[in-house]
């Protein structure tokens, strides 16, 4: 295998009735240089190791599947298999994902090479909803540059639509394999090396579907708002002050949600205390105030 200019990072896990799809996606690619898909498939009961191997068997000058013999969860499943691409470049289309535009990476390599200063780019995306069954557009953009702090602000763009310098160094920070947004943690990192750009097209598929989602219940809930907590404690203790007031504004979210989550199951003091960790913040947005009527609200007529 030659060394790749791009790698295209792929991570799946039981993603058996999407693989397919997703792989001819990135074999169909026209492209004028060398790339390698990498993909990082963690264990799956489905068969869909069985499907990756057998492309891997037909496509072995461009598919390197990543041995396993232990699940890793996603975080750490989808920086291993970063730290495992070889190009100058890197793109990313998770297992349940695909590309539309056969001419993607093309597009992405040419102005990245055309543009030194770039530390990454992306493009708009389809958003399949197969729970809701519905489509729309990912985002509505308004400007061609965007930088950290943006990716903060909301969420940005699909895994699916970026392009990006591997800039990529061993030893990464700790916290990032147990991020509960890796894409995130990934984007910011990268987003140290210059300014992100936005290409006014249309070229990758997000699907949301049913075996993506974890069932909601009070632990799963406390767990995913305290694995955030947690997450942007990490954050700023990283990049410091740079990020500081944002991510501030992220804690706020999670601690008055988390306050709510309690008072709903009448456990008052547990709520007080994160409701007293929400007004430390002193990041206070509209939605706070309406979640604040509602725990209120509990506190006056659920006793």
């Amino acid at each position: 295998m030659k060394e790749p200019v791009i790698s295209v990072c792929m991570i799946t896990y039981n993603h058996a009735r999407f693989i397919r799809e997703a792989i001819e996606s990135i074999l169909n690619q026209n492209i004028n240089c060398d790339f390698e898909l990498v993909i990082g498939e963690d264990l799956s009961t489905d068969g869909t190791r069985e499907i990756c191997e057998d492309y891997q068997s037909k496509h072995p000058e461009i598919i390197r599947l990543l041995p396993q013999k232990k699940r890793l969860g996603m975080s750490r499943n989808f920086f291993r298999t970063l730290l495992a691409c070889r190009g100058k470049y890197i793109a990313i289309c998770e297992g349940d994902d695909y590309w539309i535009d056969s001419s993607k990476l093309q597009k992405q390599f040419e102005l990245m090479e055309k543009n030194s200063l770039y530390s990454m780019c992306f493009h708009n995306t389809i958003v399949i909803d197969e729970i809701h069954n519905h489509k729309k557009l990912f985002g509505s953009y308004r400007r061609r540059m965007y930088e950290g702090r943006d990716l903060l602000k909301e969420w940005l763009m699909a895994t699916s639509a970026v392009f990006f310098r591997n800039v990529l160094k061993e030893p990464l920070p700790y916290f990032f394999y147990h991020a509960t947004h890796p894409d995130l943690v990934l984007f910011l990192y990268v987003s140290d090396f210059g300014p992100i750009a936005y290409i006014d097209e249309i070229m990758s598929v997000y699907r949301i579907h049913h075996s993506g989602i974890t069932k909601t219940s009070f632990e799963n809930n406390l767990l995913h708002y305290v694995c955030h907590i947690n997450q942007i404690k990490h954050m700023i203790g990283y990049w410091g002050e740079k990020y500081r007031p944002l991510l501030k504004k992220r804690m706020a979210n999670y601690y008055i949600s988390t306050s709510y989550l309690f008072i709903k199951e009448k456990r008052k003091e547990k709520a007080f205390f994160f409701l007293k960790k929400f007004l430390l913040t002193k990041k206070y947005t509209f939605n706070h105030f309406i979640t604040l009527i509602k725990i209120f609200w509990f506190l006056l007529t659920k006793r």
